[in-house]
């Protein structure tokens, strides 16, 4: 379910879920942009996502939709203090091997 815009809001789409008998959620904390968010779970396929969704609006859920997991990721940083050469070889080695990763030289912050 997308991002509630208030914690009423949130409340509401909660209570709205235990009203179709839907207990099994998680409710999205970490990420500002998706705070008050609601995963009703993790599918291999659009498909079985897709069948999933039919089934929660048989019972009643109007606010669900199917998104892509990657918009729930956490964003992690790393800082590497005077890296080698070595160490810059295998970490841009690494971006490759991870697409959507960035690399920047940026100051210290210690």
């Amino acid at each position: 379910m997308p991002p509630a815009k208030s914690k009423a809001e949130l409340e509401r789409n909660l209570a709205g879920l235990g009203t179709a008998g839907i207990t099994d959620y998680f409710v999205v904390q970490e990420s500002p942009a998706w705070r008050h968010a609601v995963s009703l779970g993790i599918f291999k396929s659009e498909e079985a996502a897709a069948s999933f969704l039919q089934a929660l609006r048989a019972q009643g859920v109007k606010t669900a939709v199917v998104g892509r997991r990657e918009n729930f990721l956490k964003q992690i940083a790393y800082f590497v203090r005077e890296p080698d050469a070595a160490t810059v070889a295998r970490l841009a080695k690494l971006q490759r091997e991870f697409p959507g990763t960035q690399i920047k030289a940026v100051a210290c912050p210690r």
